[in-house]
């Protein structure tokens, strides 16, 4: 079984938050993927070590100097949006629409009241 470590730091919420990971690898088992073995996040560096478990300084310094590095090559983003919603007809104004609305219910009320008449 073989230990290494990963940090980085990440703003959230204009705080800046320290991520640490403790992950075990067995070399011997080629079908068993890397376990999580520690996991912390914290604002402050060492409490996020404290709760990941991570106890030697040398380590602690070395992933300190992680979180600080920043990265040089910028990756670009690409995207496409795609409109999934259909656009919906609006009514020019809310008593044109009011006006027309009243004009069907009385067409529909003549037309029952003259079928029930005759």
């Amino acid at each position: 079984m073989e230990i290494f470590y990963k940090a980085y730091s990440k703003i959230v919420q204009d705080k800046k938050y320290y991520f640490v990971k403790k992950i075990a690898h067995f070399p011997e088992y080629k079908q068993l993927d890397d376990l999580l073995w520690g996991y912390g996040m914290h604002t402050n560096f060492n409490t996020a070590c404290d709760i990941a478990e991570i106890n030697s300084e040398k380590v602690r310094l070395r992933l300190y100097a992680e979180t600080q590095e920043v990265p040089t090559e910028k990756v670009a983003i690409t995207a496409k949006l795609i409109n999934i919603y259909t656009p919906v007809k609006h009514q020019k104004n809310f008593l044109q629409f009011l006006l027309q609305s009243l004009t069907h219910i009385q067409h529909k009320f003549i037309g029952l009241h003259s079928k029930t008449a005759g």
